[in-house]
């Protein structure tokens, strides 16, 4: 379980992005103007953008053995990374509504002994398609994000595996900064989850529960 410390942490942060930046955020805006120095970025958020993430993915399995019954977990964790692109518009001053799709490679892959045969699970490519609505502080945005997610789940003993598309659903947050007119950066978590359903893996076993992720990742854009 994590300390009370770590969990505050993001809150903190954002917390002093925003009493940092919000005052002279409202005065630059509110005469029209634009920033003109790499320390007074121009708030140009809306349009579409592409870009790479790369981040640590952590998988749990809680799955059902049966015949058994026997119940255990299969964790994993993993290097992740991919592409990201979407798109921006400004609903207010300072409220941005967005959709984002990403695609995401990993080596999620674990194994547990149980009874004398090994079980694993894997998952080694994901997709999702978000919403993402912000709030901006001068060169800073902070958001949410929420949608679905597709991916490719293995699950197998010693009698055999089977791979299956899953869907799920993705939600998190993040933090966004304009480091010029055109690029951006950002480090965002996101929890995704699988639901349940069960795999056949032959000699009358089959596998059922639940999957999970959590990801921490940065990303790096260009927004046209």
């Amino acid at each position: 379980m994590r300390s009370s410390r770590k969990a505050c942490w993001p809150a903190a942060l954002v917390a002093a992005v925003m009493v940092g930046t919000g005052g002279a955020a409202a005065s630059d805006l509110g005469g029209g103007q634009t920033f003109s120095s790499p320390s007074r970025i121009s708030q140009a958020w809306a349009g579409f953008y592409v870009g790479g993430h790369l981040g640590f993915s952590m998988m749990n399995h809680d799955v059902t053995l049966t015949p058994g019954p026997s119940q255990f977990s299969i964790n994993s964790s993993s290097l992740s990374g991919g592409l990201m692109a979407g798109v921006n518009a400004s609903v207010t001053q300072n409220v941005i509504l967005g959709a984002e799709a990403d695609l995401t490679l990993m080596n999620n892959a674990s194994n547990r002994l149980i009874n004398g045969g090994r079980y694993f699970g894997d998952a080694d490519v994901m997709g999702s398609l978000r919403g993402r609505l912000g709030m901006t502080f001068d060169q800073f945005m902070v958001y949410g994000t929420a949608g679905m997610t597709l991916a490719g789940i293995d699950m197998g003993g010693p009698f055999g595996r089977i791979g299956k598309s899953r869907l799920g659903f993705t939600v998190g947050a993040g933090i966004e900064a304009n480091l010029t007119r055109n690029v951006f950066a950002r480090v965002e978590y996101l929890f995704t989850g699988f639901g349940s359903d069960n795999y056949g893996i032959g000699a009358g076993q089959s596998l059922g529960g639940s999957s999970n992720m959590h990801t921490v990742r940065g990303g790096v854009g260009f927004r046209f």
